[in-house]
């Protein structure tokens, strides 16, 4: 008598793919801040970047003997051409007393940003990580501490 052996056949069960789901799960926990981060970071740097250019124009006027300005007219580039506020910030506020202290906000415009609206708060000594509500991730290397 000839006995003939099946192949066991394996499914996955329930243990299986509850695993499976978990890894998933947890992968993507923490894949989607990071690839949103890596989207918005440039967005934050260009902010930045204009915070930046205000900060060396309130400078040069300190060092001509000038006051600082709360008009952003008052600043052009090398080209004699106005800069503008990057599309996605609004200038919130902007303040300048004499030759004591000056202050810019930069409101970042919720729409299209999944980290919701963010401030970018700037003044005589840089960026004030105090006042601003950027999250953490996203500034640049040099701002973090």
């Amino acid at each position: 008598m000839e006995t003939t052996t099946q192949p066991l056949r394996h499914n996955f069960g329930l243990i299986e793919t509850t695993v499976i789901v978990t890894v998933i799960g947890i992968t993507t926990l923490f894949a989607i801040p990071r690839v949103e981060a890596q989207g918005e970071s440039p967005i934050v740097r260009e902010g930045m970047q204009y915070a930046e250019w205000v900060a060396t124009h309130q400078r040069v006027r300190i060092s001509k003997g000038l006051d600082y300005s709360h008009f952003i007219e008052a600043f052009v580039d090398s080209q004699d051409s106005l800069r503008e506020v990057p599309d996605e910030f609004s200038l919130k506020h902007f303040e300048a007393e004499g030759r004591k202290h000056w202050e810019l906000h930069l409101e970042r415009r919720q729409t299209g940003s999944s980290f919701g609206m963010y401030t970018i708060v700037y003044d005589l000594q840089g960026f004030n990580e105090h006042s601003s509500t950027v999250p953490r991730a996203l500034l640049p290397e040099r701002y973090r501490r």
